[in-house]
């Protein structure tokens, strides 16, 4: 099996280039476009926290973690919205311990605490 039936048997598909996951295609009733721009946000987009903590550190040795935290997909969604949207307070407490913004609106207005699911809202008071 090869490596793009695995990710189709996973739930994601590639678009003219862009991933499409479905995971938070009921948040937007229709495909979730990831944007690739930073590890930050891939790494949270997968829920992966080992990977998330990895990249936060190589943005801050790069100078570039206010930026990469904060960054915004085609949605306008922050890394600290997508965790929200998941419902995984680890990775809003880690994106919050290291300077996530909680004051950026998405697209439609919305703030990572007004999306948020599950006992994420806690951590985004």
């Amino acid at each position: 099996m090869n490596t793009f039936t695995r990710l189709l048997l996973c739930g994601v598909v590639f678009v003219g280039g862009m991933v499409v996951s479905k995971n938070l295609s009921a948040y937007y009733g229709q495909p979730y476009y990831q944007s690739s721009s930073s590890p930050i946000y891939d790494a949270v987009m997968s829920s992966d926290y080992n990977g998330a903590q990895n990249a936060l550190m190589g943005a801050q040795a790069a100078g570039t973690l206010e930026n990469e935290i904060n960054v915004q997909d085609a949605y306008g969604d922050t890394p600290l919205h997508i965790a929200a949207k998941k419902g995984d307070s680890q990775m809003v407490q880690l994106l919050v311990s290291w300077g996530a913004r909680k004051d950026i609106p998405n697209n439609n207005g919305d703030y990572p605490e007004a999306v948020a699911t599950g006992r994420c809202g806690r951590f985004l008071k």
